[in-house]
């Protein structure tokens, strides 16, 4: 992957995330810099002692392909995928990130790790948003993992405003 392109989205991301984060908190977290893989850090760094560990869900991995394809300047005409599976991607890729924080992959933060979750469907509303956070049951309920996130959090693009929304899972 270009890392401009991707260094660039997570730094946007996070700092949308920020924006939203702390008009609904006391907190006055902002973003410091980039996490460094090579120290196993999380994607972003901020202030307080937080960092933060992105992920994007998506519709289907055709979805996927096609939206990085186009940031990288390549047209690679994936074959399309009909099915949209937004919810169950994000809760794979939850638990993906999960195992990866029990493997050690961010160790060398000793903060507060917040994960963010991103959901790129264009399809998606708040009210199919609203369904999920009814339905969703935490990672944390079965302790299958010894380690888990500070919190979890999702973002989307409302189809009501076209502003960007958050909600915290966990």
């Amino acid at each position: 992957m270009n890392t401009k392109i991707k260094d660039s989205h997570e730094e946007a991301s996070i700092i949308r995330f920020l924006a939203l984060y702390n008009s609904l908190n006391t907190n006055d977290l902002s973003f410091l810099r980039l996490g460094d893989p090579n120290k196993k850090e999380p994607d972003g760094i901020c202030s307080n002692d937080v960092a933060i560990e992105l992920v994007g869900a998506y519709d289907n991995s055709y979805q996927a392909r096609k939206i990085w394809g186009v940031a990288r300047g390549k047209d690679s005409r994936p074959k399309p995928e009909l099915r949209l599976l937004t919810f169950e991607n994000l809760t794979q890729e939850i638990a993906t990130k999960l195992e990866k924080l029990n493997n050690g992959n961010y160790d060398g933060f000793t903060g507060k790790i917040v994960l963010l979750c991103n959901l790129h469907s264009p399809l998606l509303t708040d009210s199919d948003v609203d369904t999920f956070m009814n339905k969703y049951i935490p990672f944390k309920i079965d302790h299958y993992f010894d380690r888990f996130f500070e919190e979890i959090w999702i973002t989307w693009k409302s189809e009501n405003s076209g502003n960007w929304k958050i909600r915290k899972l966990e």
